[in-house]
């Protein structure tokens, strides 16, 4: 009969907070509501954005990050 022998390690977790005098808020409140669609809530992007849905179901499991990035003119 063959005995294994485990090892467990347990580290310590190190959590690091930092003050800042400057708070930057990546996710600016711009209250939506879209009574036609029936979305309510906060996107200061809201009515810029372009819905790709159809064209990511269409691609069928296909589409790359390239093909995304040429197809909505993205450059990084």
């Amino acid at each position: 009969m063959m005995q294994l022998a485990l090892h467990i390690s347990i580290k310590p977790i190190v959590i690091c907070c930092l003050q800042s005098e400057e708070l930057i808020n990546i996710y600016p409140f711009k209250l939506i509501s879209d009574r036609e669609r029936g979305i309510i809530g906060s996107c200061s992007t809201y009515k810029t954005r372009k819905d790709v849905t159809d064209d990511v179901l269409k691609a069928n499991g296909q589409l790359t990050l390239a093909a995304v990035y040429e197809r909505l003119s993205l450059h990084s």
